[in-house]
């Protein structure tokens, strides 16, 4: 088995819109809740295809996608996932819970890769298979960095052990491993700030308790204030910010939403707030693409939490594929203030790197 992280640093895991719009955003972030330093190694995974090996794949996980493409594998997708990257320009053919039957079949897929649930996987999938139409191999749900190991290199259910990639799915999982260790050892040592990590402000929606980014926000050299929350996540309220919670930075977690304004909207319920991270302006947005996905994309994820919490040590963390950052806050006698927090790519750092 693959190297694991040691988590002894900590607990191991993770608008004013109208009332649906927020029902859309929850649903999203628990289903991925539930969902760069590069290695500077120069050795290349190995690439051999074999005829006999699955050519055509539809994937109903976003979180696969991303390990599939990691692996060097993208050319063997013929469809993807609802809340899949838009621009690898494939068919969406639904997920999970609710593949589109007919479109996929219409691509003639090897093999339909998807995850295990709470509820079980189509059925109409599952007689298509038993019908030898194509096959169907459900990965354990992803909700933790081991999780994502597993999915990549478990020998009975791992992707390196579906497409016969062993080697490459073990080379891919060494790629992110080394990237969150590597993270996480440059902001080893340095102040740890008391952390809430948002999904809504209208209401107050926060991640707590037993999933990734609560994982990543420990190994980024952050605290969870809902470190001790049973459940993954928690509604607060401002008057539990005030007396209980005090975070002395509030991170906002929303995949591709556009920067933080002085008037945002999304900010009216942490106005006038008497908590550090509204009088020191330190409520930062973490817009990666991919901010809720648990999946090889981690290390970008974790990147931009690592420079927002430390924001000094810009130049020796890898940032994320965003090379901004944005941070809004109010001070009790200056008025709202916007700053943003500039970063190099990946490249820049490290010209031999991996994105």
């Amino acid at each position: 088995m693959a190297g694991r992280i040691d988590h002894n640093a900590g607990r191991t895991t993770c608008h004013g819109r109208s009332a649906p719009a927020v029902a859309r955003v929850l649903l999203l972030a628990l289903l991925c809740l539930g969902i760069c330093l590069s290695c500077n190694s120069k050795k290349t995974p190995p690439q051999p295809k074999s005829p006999s090996e699955p050519l055509r794949i539809v994937s109903l996980s976003p979180a696969i996608t991303r390990m599939i493409i990691d692996m060097g594998e993208e050319d063997r997708l013929v469809g993807v996932a609802q809340h899949d990257d838009v621009s690898l320009g494939l068919p969406v053919c639904g997920n999970y819970l609710d593949p589109d039957v007919e479109l996929i079949l219409s691509l003639e897929p090897d093999l339909i890769l998807t995850e295990s649930g709470v509820q079980p996987t189509s059925a109409r999938l599952a007689e298509l298979e038993l019908a030898g139409v194509f096959e169907v191999v459900a990965l354990p749900h992803v909700r933790s960095i081991d999780d994502v190991s597993d999915a990549l290199t478990h020998p009975e259910h791992g992707l390196g052990a579906v497409l016969r990639l062993q080697d490459t799915a073990e080379y891919t999982n060494r790629q992110m491993m080394g990237r969150l260790e590597a993270i996480a050892k440059q902001v080893e040592g340095r102040p740890r700030p008391r952390v809430l990590m948002l999904l809504t402000t209208d209401p107050l929606g926060a991640i707590g308790a037993g999933v990734t980014h609560d994982e990543l926000l420990t190994l980024a050299g952050g605290d969870n204030v809902l470190a001790d929350a049973d459940a993954g996540y928690v509604l607060i309220d401002r008057q539990m910010l005030i007396d209980d919670l005090r975070p002395d930075v509030i991170l906002l977690i929303e995949p591709n939403a556009s920067a933080l304004l002085a008037d945002d909207a999304r900010l009216r319920s942490l106005q006038g707030l008497p908590i550090h991270a509204i009088t020191e302006g330190r409520v930062v947005l973490i817009d990666h693409p991919q901010a809720l996905l648990p999946s090889t994309s981690l290390p970008e994820v974790m990147a931009q939490m690592a420079a927002a919490l430390h924001p000094d040590a810009l130049g020796e963390i890898e940032p994320a594929s965003r090379a901004r950052l944005c941070a809004v806050g109010w001070g009790l006698d200056s008025g709202m203030r916007t700053a943003e927090l500039s970063a190099r790519t990946p490249r820049e750092l490290y010209p031999g790197a991996q994105p």
